[in-house]
């Protein structure tokens, strides 16, 4: 904490310290805040003292409370039969993985008397070594949060009736027998093994497969392997950068593997050791990443990837970097960018900054950014030599799906006829401008599975409850290919299911359960036809170990491969113009508390403060202080966005 510049004159009272910037400059403005925060008091009625009034209103409350202390009558369970090695009021602790979108993070589940209360970070793992991230922790919450589905929900025209699992299980059985033409299936983002095998298994009678995650890394993928000619995802390591320019990725926090840059990081930053790494960040936004930064430069959303461009042609033109062959790049575009403005003052310093530090350097592009500026930032790092010491890649498989916005072409067009949409909320979170909601229901038949009645289940004909993964059995595989375990601490509280047991119900002929599934992805993860053995000797022992642990030990890669540029030309970006009270930029992205809404039911993660704001349980407009005073703006006061005809 730094201190405030005026101290108490009484020593018996200590130092006063600010808690915000606010309260350092002591404005008129932030005074009236604190005098509106609490609302006054209240005045006792005529004839009575202050005293005698509260002594009169706390009797009452007493006595209301007194009469209210009745525990509501409960039918419980006891645990008569207590399993051999289980001590009561012994903390026991799980192996587990929670899947946000593409990104798995292994924890270790605390259970209290059978009762999930604390997930922490695995200690064996490398990606997390034993870090957990806000949401993770924040995630046992919503197993007893009283707001999540407890009923098969069935609607008829305009009659929603409580249903069963059994009633489902009958109908699917009969709309899925043979053939799935018609069929569409709308998913979150996964990495799990045995979801994607029982999405090929769709696919192969007909389904369509379809993909909506509102946080992903697809324009990363799509950047590279334009770079590379191949889908790769990108391995990084802190340990040799000196230098790095971090434009919009926020890699402390964004990041499939923030837990493991944030040590890496903070470890070159000991000048007691002789030597601190050098950080500059281009956002448009305030993001933990940005406020460890040594040089941070403000710069437009639309001016990220032109700040790319202005780096690269200050690298090649002004201190005379060979780019590799086949880059995809020309002099003639770089010549463009030479001392553009996004670029800013400094970018000539960084740049020789980089050139000075060749080999020990790292450039990163965000989530946000185009496939272009991806594969520029690649270029860039190839040319660097970055790549084989602070950057890896690891190919992989691009997933044969389709996206949101095509699914609603069909839609529209009247090709599907069943919409099945897993673990996902389209109808709140896909672009407004598609109109999902709309498009949705020239499905005759629409399925949603998911964790409450959220506005996509409103518009289903059928809302299934979802298991959390506390409850649930699965797999998943981590941004360094370690494959990793879900096993559940709980039995589901509302009997519910999990995705691949809907998709086992659609694609196989006998539906079988999350148990059985997983045992048999991770039979065919290991070697296996993709059947697990019964009572095999070898296959149990593994199989214990991998619940056991965790993941499966050896399936992680410790670094990645260089690859060869693919010659794809790059595109440069649109002048995004200049901005102004009259040319606004509007720019929406995920919250560090409520990510894309999801957690908005999560009381512990509304609860924290943002690191910048100290915003709890509420959104705001952010303003630079020139534009807001340009357009008469100040605190708390109560705005009306109007975009596109539509307004927030």
């Amino acid at each position: 904490m730094i201190r405030k510049s005026d101290m108490s004159s009484d020593p018996g009272q200590g130092m006063n310290y600010w808690r915000s910037l606010q309260e350092l400059a002591d404005t008129d403005e932030y005074r009236n805040q604190l005098e509106n925060e609490f609302p006054g008091g209240v005045d006792a009625p005529g004839g009575m003292t202050r005293r005698r009034f509260l002594q009169v209103m706390s009797a009452s409350i007493a006595m209301t409370t007194l009469a209210g202390c009745r525990w509501p009558e409960e039918k419980i369970v006891p645990f008569v039969n207590r399993p051999e090695g289980v001590t009561p009021g012994t903390p026991m602790q799980f192996a587990t993985t929670l899947e946000l979108g593409p990104v798995a993070n292994s924890v270790l589940a605390t259970s209290y008397d059978g009762r999930p209360i604390k997930s922490d970070g695995n200690p064996d793992v490398p990606l997390s070594q034993g870090a957990t991230p806000a949401f993770a922790q924040a995630s046992v919450l919503d197993v007893y949060d009283p707001d999540r589905s407890k009923k098969v929900m069935h609607r008829k025209g305009a009659q929603v009736i409580e249903s069963d699992w059994a009633s489902f299980e009958k109908f699917a059985t009969e709309k899925f027998a043979g053939s799935l033409n018609g069929v569409a299936i709308l998913a979150g983002a996964s990495t799990s093994a045995s979801r994607n095998m029982l999405m090929k298994r769709a696919a192969a009678k007909g389904a369509g497969i379809f993909l909506w995650e509102p946080v992903c890394r697809v324009d990363e993928m799509r950047g590279l392997a334009k770079a590379f000619g191949q889908p790769a995802m990108p391995q990084l390591d802190y340990t040799p950068a000196q230098v790095l320019v971090d434009f919009d990725a926020n890699f402390m926090q964004d990041h499939p593997t923030s837990l493991r840059n944030s040590k890496q990081f903070s470890a070159g930053r000991k000048p007691e050791e002789g030597h601190m790494n050098r950080l500059y960040v281009y956002e448009n936004t305030f993001s933990i990443t940005g406020g460890m930064a040594d040089h941070r430069f403000p710069t437009a959303h639309g001016d990220i990837a032109a700040a790319v461009w202005a780096l690269a042609a200050e690298l090649v033109l002004g201190e005379g970097l060979p780019l590799p062959s086949d880059a995809g790049i020309t002099r003639s575009q770089l010549n463009r960018f030479k001392g553009h403005k996004a670029g800013g003052e400094h970018i000539a310093a960084v740049a020789k900054d980089l050139m000075d530090h060749r080999g020990h350097g790292l450039l990163l592009a965000g989530l946000r950014q185009d496939p272009d500026t991806h594969a520029l930032v690649q270029v860039l790092n190839t040319a660097l030599g970055n790549v084989g010491h602070a950057i890896s890649f690891l190919p992989i498989e691009a997933p044969r799906v389709r996206f949101v916005d095509e699914l609603v072409h069909e839609l529209n067009a009247g090709h599907i006829e069943t919409l099945v949409v897993l673990d996902s909320n389209p109808a709140y979170s896909a672009p407004a401008d598609l109109k999902f909601a709309e498009a949705m229901q020239k499905a005759q038949t629409r399925i949603h599975l998911g964790h409450r009645e959220d506005a996509t289940a409103k518009l289903s004909t059928w809302h299934l409850p979802m298991a959390h993964f506390l409850e649930s059995w699965g797999d998943a595989m981590a941004w360094d290919m370690s494959y990793l375990a879900v096993q559940p601490l709980i039995a589901p509280l509302y009997g519910g299911k999990t995705v691949t047991e809907i998709l086992s119900l659609m694609a196989d002929e006998a539906p079988r359960d999350s148990y059985g599934i997983t045992r048999d992805a991770f039979d065919l993860m290991t070697g296996g036809s993709g059947s697990a053995p019964a009572d095999e000797p070898a296959f149990e022992k593994k199989w214990r170990a991998f619940i056991h642990d965790g993941f499966l030990k050896g399936s992680g890669q410790d670094h990645g491969q260089t690859l060869a540029m693919a010659g794809t030309a790059l595109e440069v970006p649109r002048d995004a113009g200049d901005l102004g009270p009259d040319n606004l930029e509007i720019s929406f992205l995920h919250d560090q508390s409520v990510f894309d809404g999801r957690y908005a039911d999560n009381a512990w993660l509304q609860e924290m403060p943002d690191f910048m704001s100290k915003l709890t349980w509420d959104n705001a407009a952010l303003f630079s202080p020139s534009t807001a005073d340009e357009l008469g703006l100040k605190h708390g006061d109560l705005l009306e966005l109007d975009y596109q005809g539509r307004k927030l």
